[in-house]
């Protein structure tokens, strides 16, 4: 297993804290260059999001860096595939592991989980709705839980190859926000430890995190006939693209 961290280049600060916060890894680190939402131009864009079904999704269209951060979270995914290791744990550069992160994940990982993701962050609390069944208690007080609500958040997750293998097979491009756990859960199983084994880094603020702003509840809903026009005018953006690129 492997412990890949996603960071934007530029942000040379947080990947030295990131070395520092994961000194005592029992698993080999491995950083991977985020995409910079800030760089990506219209024709990166189109490459990248699926439109159409993002605007069908969340009635609205993803900003750069939540297309960005998406694609990020896929590159580490792909990473996982290729690298031949069943499972992998992947990380935003913005959280710090409690003193029991690795003996806990160690644990987890001799559950022999399949098609499984689990969230390490700090989203889930003590008031998250858990389902009755698939409760499962670990050491020290940890339990690994299956939540009832989609919730957000994608700091620090577990997951194996066969669930990144899902996720990128019907996801094939960015459609969806990177912690839109209700929409992934639908293709993989969702879990969560309590308490988090990962908690938020308060010193400073992923660039990660500051580019993804909204949630699908921010936005207005859209009439019919806009959502229409909306998948003309990317259809012809797309083609426009491809035949003056």
């Amino acid at each position: 297993m492997k412990i890949y961290i996603i960071n934007l280049t530029r942000a040379v600060e947080r990947r030295e804290r990131m070395k520092k916060a994961f000194a005592l890894s029992l698993w080999p680190l491995e950083f991977c260059d985020a995409i910079d939402g800030k760089l990506l131009s219209d024709q990166d864009l189109c490459g990248l999001a699926n439109e159409g079904s993002i605007y069908k999704r969340y009635k609205r269209m993803l900003s750069p860096g939540e297309v960005a951060c998406s694609a990020s979270h896929r590159t580490a995914m792909g990473r996982l595939l290729a690298s031949g290791e069943s499972s992998a744990i992947i990380l935003e550069d913005d959280v710090v592991p409690i003193p029991e992160f690795y003996e806990i994940v160690s644990e987890l990982e001799s559950l022999g989980l399949r098609r499984t993701v689990v969230k390490l962050d700090t989203f889930c609390t003590k008031a998250t709705t858990v389902a009755i069944r698939h409760r499962r208690a670990l050491g020290k007080g940890f339990r690994l839980l299956k939540p009832v609500f989609s919730q957000w958040d994608a700091r620090a997750y577990w997951l194996d190859r066969r669930a990144a293998s899902s996720i990128l097979k019907c996801f094939p491009n960015v459609s969806y926000l990177a912690d839109d756990w209700g929409t992934l859960g639908r293709v993989v199983r969702m879990r969560y430890i309590t308490p988090p084994l990962a908690l938020d880094d308060e010193s400073s603020e992923s660039q990660l995190a500051a580019e993804r702003t909204m949630t699908p509840s921010d936005s207005r809903r859209i009439s019919v006939a806009e959502r229409i026009l909306i998948h003309i005018f990317f259809l012809l953006k797309k083609y426009a693209l491809i035949l003056f690129s």
